[in-house]
């Protein structure tokens, strides 16, 4: 399954167009290719369903985008605080992948990843040292803190997706993940960890 099912980059860039690409899911054009991709509109905004499309946007009731000037705005920083950093824009999706890449790039059970294809990054500071590595052969590459080694954004596939690792935010994220990803790579002993015991904070000694 694809980790992007809205189709590809290329095809999102044009009809995210029809609406200037400020919430990818907004448009009249936008709701067409989503009914027929993933069915009910996502967005907690939109009060209509994509079967009625007459959502255009800054038309929808209660559109937060009604005059325009509106766009999420997400910070966020390393674990040193070398690295400040500020995206401006939406995220389509949010996954948590357990591929064994993935695995290897957090040391847990899996990454957590937002991807947009219209947000914007901008580095506030520490720009020098933002680290890419590319795993040779592979579309698979990360960034960091070469400091601290923390996990930053990046852009991928020649730049059309813009990837955010979730813990790296700050600022309060209102938005869920959408799936779980790779559960067939996923480490033997992530498996029904919602079972095992847990504590607000630290567990006592012994």
């Amino acid at each position: 399954q694809s980790a992007f099912p809205l189709g590809p980059p290329s095809a999102r860039r044009e009809w995210t167009a029809v609406c200037g690409g400020s919430r990818p899911f907004g448009c009249l054009q936008c709701h067409r290719v989503h009914r027929a991709q993933t069915g009910p509109c996502r967005d907690s905004f939109c009060a209509e369903t994509p079967a009625q499309a007459g959502h255009v946007i800054g038309q929808a009731a209660g559109c937060p985008y009604k005059d325009g000037s509106m766009t999420q705005t997400h910070s966020g920083s390393c674990l040193c605080g070398a690295v400040r950093f500020e995206v401006s824009g939406a995220f389509e999706h949010f996954f948590l992948c357990h591929c064994s890449r993935c695995r290897k790039d957090t040391g847990s059970a899996h990454a957590a990843n937002l991807f947009s294809t219209a947000a914007r990054l901008s580095w506030l500071s520490g720009e020098d040292s933002v680290t890419r590595y590319r795993l040779p052969g592979t579309g698979h590459a990360k960034q960091f803190c070469s400091r601290c080694g923390s996990a930053l954004p990046g852009l991928h596939m020649d730049g059309a997706v813009l990837l955010v690792p979730a813990g790296s935010l700050d600022s309060a994220l209102d938005q869920r993940p959408d799936a779980h990803v790779c559960l067939s790579s996923r480490a033997g002993w992530d498996d029904r960890l919602d079972r095992i015991a847990g504590h607000e904070g630290l567990p006592e000694p012994g």
